[in-house]
C-alpha cells in the first residue's frame, strides 16, 4: 500500500511539475492560473499565447486531462505555445448572463490583467493572444471578444453560444471565431433557447442558437458573404459528422468558422468521455478540437 502510495505522488509530482501555478492579485482579491512554457522555449524569444479557460464547476486540473484529454496541451507544445489556465472563483466565470448564480468577481479585469502580465513577464507575443473555452469557459471567451476585442486576436468556443443577455453588446475591434456545438448538446441547445444542466434543473440563461452567434461574429468582423463548406465521416461507427462553414474573407484577415458536430453532445472532440451518453451527449472523433483549434490560432 505504501508503495502504491508513493508511487502516485510521484507521477501527481511528475504531472506537476510542468507547470509554474501562479497567482496575481486584482482589486484586492488573488486569484490563480497554471502556466506551462513550450518544451524548446528560448528565454526572451516572444511567443503566441493560448488562454484556456474551464467549465462550470470545474478546474484547470479536470480540463486540462479531463476534458481536453491533454491535446490542448500537446499541441500548444508542439508548436511553441505559451499555455495558461487560470481558475474561476467558486469554479465559475462571470460570464455575463444575469440571472446565473454564479460569481461577482471581475472576470474580465482578471483576464485582462493576466494577459499584460503575460506580455510584461511571460514574453507573451502582444500580437498573438488566444482564448479557447469549453461551456461556461466558452460562453466567457465570447464575452472576452466583445470586451477585449483590443487585446484578443482570436478566440475559440466549445460547447456554447451567446446568451441573450449580451447580445447587443459591441464588438469594438475584429477578432476571429471558431465555434464548434454538438445537435445533440443536451445543456447547451443548437437551436437556441434555455440553457439547464438537467432536465428539471433551474434555469441557466438564455441562449441564441449556434447559427445567430455565428452571425453576430459575422456581422461584428464585416465578413463577406461567402463561405467553403466541407463534410468529415470518416468513421463508420463513430455515429457523428461534421459539417464544417469557413468564412475567410473578413475585416482585418479575421475569419469566423462554424463546425457543426451531427448528434455531438457537450464535449470537446477528440477528448474524453468525461460522463454517460444519457447525461452530456456522444463524443466525436472524427476530428480533435485541440488541433483544429492551433491551426485556427496558427494561421
Amino acid at each position: 500500500m505504501k508503495v502504491l502510495l508513493l508511487l502516485f505522488f510521484v507521477l501527481f509530482q511528475c504531472e506537476a511539475s510542468d507547470f509554474q501555478l501562479k497567482s496575481i492579485e486584482i482589486d484586492g482579491v488573488v486569484r490563480e492560473y497554471a502556466l506551462k512554457f513550450p518544451q524548446d522555449y528560448q528565454k526572451g524569444e516572444k511567443i503566441p499565447l493560448l488562454i484556456a479557460l474551464h467549465g462550470g464547476g470545474s478546474t484547470w486540473r479536470k480540463f486540462n486531462k479531463g476534458t481536453t484529454k491533454n491535446t490542448l496541451e500537446q499541441q500548444c507544445n508542439e508548436r511553441g505555445f505559451l499555455y495558461i489556465l487560470p481558475t474561476g472563483k467558486d469554479h465559475h466565470w462571470n460570464d455575463g448572463r444575469k440571472n446565473k448564480l454564479e460569481n461577482p468577481y471581475d472576470d474580465i479585469g482578471f483576464i485582462s490583467q493576466l494577459i499584460d502580465y503575460s506580455i510584461a513577464h511571460h514574453s507573451a507575443d502582444p500580437n498573438r493572444i488566444y482564448i479557447a473555452g469549453m461551456s461556461n469557459g466558452g460562453f466567457m471567451a465570447i464575452r472576452l471578444a466583445q470586451d477585449l476585442s483590443q487585446k484578443i486576436t482570436a478566440i475559440a468556443v466549445v460547447a456554447a453560444q451567446m446568451s441573450h443577455d449580451i447580445k447587443n453588446r459591441v464588438q469594438k475591434n475584429p477578432v476571429s471565431v471558431i465555434l464548434i456545438n454538438g445537435t445533440s448538446d443536451p445543456i447547451v441547445p443548437y437551436q437556441g433557447g434555455e440553457m439547464k444542466l438537467f432536465k428539471f434543473s433551474k434555469s441557466k440563461g438564455q441562449l441564441l442558437s449556434t447559427n445567430q452567434t455565428m452571425s453576430y461574429f459575422l456581422k461584428s468582423n464585416q465578413c463577406q458573404h461567402d463561405y467553403n463548406q466541407q463534410i468529415i465521416n470518416n468513421r463508420k461507427f463513430d455515429k457523428t459528422s461534421i459539417e464544417i462553414r469557413q468564412y475567410n474573407n473578413c475585416q482585418n484577415n479575421s475569419k469566423v468558422h462554424r463546425y457543426k458536430v451531427n448528434k455531438g453532445g457537450h464535449l470537446w472532440p477528440g477528448g474524453k468521455q468525461y460522463l454517460p451518453i444519457k447525461l452530456i451527449g456522444r463524443l466525436t472523433r472524427e476530428f480533435q478540437a485541440s488541433k483544429v483549434i492551433l491551426d485556427f490560432f496558427q494561421n
